[in-house]
């Protein structure tokens, strides 16, 4: 009981002490008085430090009867501040209290990085560092002040190089004055296949240490030298808070601590004509790709990196470039050369058909094919003649850019491997070209062994060989049989059995080879009735899920209509012999010069000794360091067979030649797409766009008859009539002048 009047007691008594101190107020109305809020410095830096980096000071306020709501700090390296700083606080007082609102810096963090910027190079500059907070009554509390002292070298030199200098034959790497190489493309705008013109860039200062990296920050200019004499400097964009473009300004980029920049066509015609009232940018020239740097002092480097290139527009205004890469007959002939002049001339003769056909059908579904009328004259066709493929001599930019079409021919390959550097340099402008909507189309023998020299099999990914990304990224193949060189010798290893090319297309037509012509040329020494040397490949699904590529023709070979079954085929004996086993090769040089039979014998149902008169017992096909081998039991009392023993061996086997068949022409569309699903209609779209187009022939066409007419029924009531290549070419001209607008399907 005595517990709860205590209780009841202390309780009265604090309610009543509650209603005094409210109560007080609330009868006089009279307020507190706001108290200042005070700043204080924490830990570190400490006072007079010094500093070759920008640091980052910290700070803390309190507000003993509110709150603190943000900071206020100025660095200050004037002689005046210094002058008060050393003359006592009063002074100080005097020369804070005299400093206008603007130079004060607003923050709600309690530190930031001071730059401390100096004032002379190689010089110890003092910095007057102050700082002051502010309460939720706006009241500000007496300044804090701390002096630091910054010495401080200029940054180094920057150093810059092209993106893509790591796909040059001879990288550069960063410099401070780079030469890109190449003629650059611009293109309107950046896509799947043209990144536009970029330049990368590296930044270093004398004041980093491994523990304290300078912050540095770079600006560019790009100057563009004209023919004629003239400069012109080019705007650079200004970017909003998410990074897009809101329009352009002269003169140096703002300061940024990126180290790359794109630049695109778009973007260069927009910013000149936003800066010269409308004009349009001539984009061809020289040009000039400034950078300079700053460190965390602000302060510059003494000279500026440089790179410099020349870049020009396609403009595709010309229909087609015949490049020659024939080699010259006295190089070729006696590995299935050609007169040149005969070249051209077959090449001019189907090409001024294959265009005028074209032409019929582009009159007839003008909406399909580009506005652009497709002739063949001096202006719209043209020659680049490069019968050395392996010179240094690289195709043109300037040149190249203004057709719509590129056709590369080698149908005179050379004799002999060479160094193939020079002619992956010539893929390099080819794949440029491309990236920027050009479209090529290459045809010939020997393509990938004789040519690129590149090894049977799957295309080496990334970018180790200029020749696998080019088939493979730019014509859509993933792996590649590359014959070897016909040997008179060794006929089996190069089968020379190409007798044409068959295709399911409903506007092409079945090829054949032209024997007349090839028993006209020498093949080492030896006149042939079939081709060797014609290369085929196996097509990839692209690069992208919007990618297309389609087999145009397949292999036929010569072996497809023989027999499967021989009989009485005399055989050698290879080595090891003994008094019970025997090992046989056929020996048949009317076989051999035609395929390997030793790799596709099926069965073997006599064999007969015709020297000794016994018969030897089929035991099976073995295959030792290579080579395809018949075992065969041979009688004890028959001795040791050689290899000066007649033979009489029956046996079966698959005659066609492995190449029959296979793909040796592939047309290849690079597209990009987008694919976007409505959730309110259910609706699936697809827009897509194609970039470039791809046609390879791995066989010659001058090799292929070409002397009747065929008829191609081309819509109801329309038919075009042409000589096989003739008609070839139109397909092929007609689709490089599709039109390459965009496409949208949609579904449910």
């Amino acid at each position: 009981m005595l517990h709860q009047i205590r209780v009841y007691i202390v309780a009265a008594l604090a309610l009543a002490l509650v209603g005094i101190y409210w109560g007080c107020d609330r009868l006089t109305g009279d307020e507190d008085t706001n108290q200042l809020p005070t700043v204080y410095f924490v830990n570190v830096p400490l006072d007079s430090s010094v500093f070759n980096y920008a640091p980052v000071v910290h700070w803390m306020g309190y507000d003993p009867d509110g709150m603190v709501v943000g900071y206020q700090y100025h660095d200050d390296s004037t002689q005046a501040a210094i002058d008060a700083y050393n003359a006592g606080d009063e002074a100080l007082r005097n020369y804070i209290n005299g400093l206008p609102a603007s130079a004060w810096v607003q923050t709600y963090l309690t530190s930031d990085t001071i730059r401390l910027r100096r004032t002379e190079q190689d010089s110890i500059t003092q910095h007057i560092f102050m700082v002051r907070c502010i309460d939720n009554q706006n009241s500000v509390s007496p300044v804090k002040v701390r002096t630091f002292f910054r010495t401080n070298n200029p940054p180094n030199t920057p150093r810059v190089k092209w993106a893509l200098d790591v796909e040059l034959l001879n990288p550069l790497e960063f410099r401070t004055v780079y030469n890109v190489p190449d003629t650059l493309f611009w293109n309107d705008t950046t896509t799947a296949t043209y990144t536009g013109i970029s330049f990368l860039w590296q930044g270093t200062d004398p004041d980093s240490r491994e523990l304290n990296i300078i912050q540095l920050e770079f600006s560019w200019l790009l100057v563009v030298d004209r023919t004629d004499g003239t400069t012109d400097t080019l705007p650079h964009p200004v970017y909003d808070d998410s990074s897009r473009v809101t329009g352009f300004a002269s003169g140096w980029s703002p300061w940024n601590a990126m180290t790359q920049v794109n630049i695109s066509g778009w973007f260069a015609d927009s910013a000149w004509c936003m800066a010269n009232m409308g004009q349009t940018f001539d984009f061809d020239g020289s040009y000039r790709f400034l950078l300079k740097v700053r460190d965390d002092g602000l302060t510059e480097a003494d000279t500026v990196a440089m790179a410099t290139f020349r870049a020009v527009r396609p403009v595709f205004d010309k229909q087609l470039l015949l490049i020659d890469w024939n080699r010259s007959y006295n190089l070729s002939r006696i590995c299935g050369g050609q007169q040149n002049a005969d070249l051209t001339a077959f090449y001019n003769q189907v090409v001024e058909e294959g265009l005028e056909l074209a032409e019929q059908v582009r009159q007839v579904m003008p909406f399909s094919y580009q506005h652009d009328p497709i002739l063949y004259n001096d202006d719209q066709v043209h020659w680049l003649i490069d019968n050395d493929i392996f010179s240094a001599n690289l195709i043109p930019y300037d040149y190249i850019r203004r057709f719509k079409w590129i056709w590369i021919i080698a149908d005179n390959v050379p004799c002999q491997n060479m160094d193939p550097a020079p002619v992956h340099a010539k893929l390099r402008v080819l794949m440029d070209y491309m990236d920027v909507g050009g479209n090529v189309m290459i045809s010939g023998r020997s393509i990938f062994g004789g040519i690129f020299q590149l090894p049977t099999g799957p295309l080496a990914p990334g970018l180790t060989r200029v020749a696998d990304t080019f088939f493979r990224n730019y014509v859509g193949l993933s792996t590649i049989t590359a014959k070897p060189r016909y040997d008179r010798t060794h006929p089996d290893l190069s089968p020379a059995d190409f007798a044409g090319a068959n295709t399911t297309d409903q506007f092409l037509r079945r090829l054949e080879i032209d024997t007349a012509i090839v028993r006209s040329v020498l093949f080492g020494g030896t006149r042939l009735s079939y081709l060797p040397e014609v290369d085929y490949f196996g097509r990839s699904t692209g690069q992208t899920g919007f990618d297309y590529s389609l087999t145009q023709y397949n292999y036929f070979s010569s072996t497809s209509n023989q027999q499967y079954d021989t009989a009485n085929v005399d055989c050698a004996v290879l080595p090891p012999t003994s008094a019970s086993v025997a090992y046989l090769s056929p020996d048949d040089d009317s076989i051999a010069t035609t395929f390997n039979t030793n790799a596709r014998i099926l069965d073997v149902t006599r064999v007969y000794n015709v020297t000794r008169g016994v018969y030897g017992e089929f035991m099976w096909v073995d295959q030792s360091n290579g080579r395809w081998r018949i075992v065969v039991s041979t009688p004890a009392q028959s001795g040791i067979w050689t290899t000066a023993d007649e033979l009489q061996v029956d046996y079966s086997f698959i005659p066609v030649d492995p190449s029959h068949d296979q793909p040796v022409s592939t047309f290849f569309n690079r597209n990009e797409g987008l694919i976007n699903f409505d959730p309110n209609t259910g609706q699936l779209r697809i827009w897509t766009v194609n970039r470039f187009r791809a046609a390879l022939f791995t066989f010659p066409l001058s090799f292929i008859k070409n002397d009747e007419l065929v008829s191609i029924p081309i819509m109801p009531g329309f038919t075009v009539e042409g000589h096989p290549v003739g008609i070839l070419v139109a397909y092929q001209t007609l689709a490089f002048n599709t039109i390459h607008s965009g496409s949208e399907l949609g579904g449910q």
